[in-house]
């Protein structure tokens, strides 16, 4: 018995009414730039903004000498987080050693 692979392997027919894909009309000579306004007016905005805002710059300051900052409520409850995250990964590696 003999196999023949390509009996399917038939050229294939166009189908009327439709074309190949157009292709993209070239670009007429010396019209290959790009416009970049939108990047400008981004680059004009950023020119245009201070290197330091002095209000941040002045809460910061007050804040590094202030001894109530961060309040102590805020240290213990990201403290309590800190403790249940070690407790759960505690919990995952005895687990994972536990297992053969």
């Amino acid at each position: 018995m003999e196999v023949n692979p390509n009996l399917s392997a038939l050229p294939v027919q166009k189908v009327a009414g439709r074309s190949a894909v157009a292709p993209r009309p070239k670009p007429a000579a010396g019209t290959d730039s790009v416009s970049f306004r939108g990047a400008e007016a981004v680059d004009g905005a950023l020119k245009q903004t201070p290197d330091v805002r002095p209000e941040a710059v002045a809460m910061a300051r007050m804040l590094g000498v202030t001894v109530e900052y961060p309040p102590l409520d805020m240290i213990q409850a990201i403290a309590n987080l800190l403790a249940m995250k070690m407790d759960d990964s505690q919990q995952a590696s005895s687990q994972s050693s536990d297992t053969p």
